[in-house]
This record gives C-alpha cells, structure tokens and sequence, in this order.
C-alpha cells in the first residue's frame, strides 16, 4: 500500500483463525492505529481477516507482519513526500505550477495595487471634504 507522508491507511490480513488475537508489528517508523507503537494487538473477526491502521512520518518502505495463532502475514506500508503524489487509486494533488518565488511577486503585486487604490480613495474623500 502507498501513501503520503502523515496520511493513515487501512491495511487488511485475511487468512488467521477467526475470532483469535492477533498482533501486529511494524518499524519505530510507523505508527500502528493511533498509538505510537511498533506492535499493536486486536482479534481477528469470524472471517478470519483484521485491519489495522498504518501511517509515517518518514517517506520509505516499511513491512508490517502480522501474527494470529499459527499464521503470519506481512505487509509493505511504503511512504512517500506529500508533494509526489500517491494514493489508493487517487492521485494527491500535484503541483500548482507556481514557484514559491513567483507567488511571492504576486502577492507583493497586489498588495502595491490594493495601496495605490487606498491612496487614490483617500485623496478623493479628503478633497470632497475640502469642497464640502
């Protein structure tokens, strides 16, 4: 499973004894469920399978193994830079082809237009004053 840096995912192991408790382990890398922990533990449902939540902070590949009885699942959890784009069938948003930059000159272009404009109301206002 792919995602982004800091986004959770669902990872789901099918195959164990249903109804057993199963343990699950991970890298210090990644946080299992909520809990900041490299083994997190939940039973298997009457199916058989289990689910455990998955996220990082650090971009790499990290394998999650699974135990419930008998039999063991692994699973690879890779993570990548929030700006490269990954995702479970959608694509994250992409860049927005402005450079940091650019923006920058954008935003110091219109913030001197919204001045002049002050600037021009101002003077109008005063001297409709003066008249009055």
């Amino acid at each position: 499973m792919t995602t982004n840096v800091g986004t959770s995912v669902t990872l789901t192991f099918t195959g164990f004894p249903p109804n057993t408790p199963s343990t699950a382990t991970a890298p210090d890398a990644v946080t299992l469920s909520v809990i900041k922990a490299s083994m997190f533990s939940r039973p298997t449902d009457a199916a058989g399978s289990v689910s455990y939540t998955a996220s990082s902070t650090t971009p790499g590949t990290s394998t999650i193994t699974v135990t419930a009885g008998q039999v063991v699942a692994t699973g690879t959890l890779t993570v990548v830079p929030a700006d490269a784009g990954a995702g479970t069938g959608d694509r994250a948003l992409m860049g927005t082809g402005f450079d940091l930059p650019v923006l920058w000159i954008w935003i110091g272009g219109g913030a001197l237009i919204l001045g002049a404009a002050l600037i021009v109301v101002l003077t109008t206002v005063r001297r409709a004053r003066k008249h009055a």
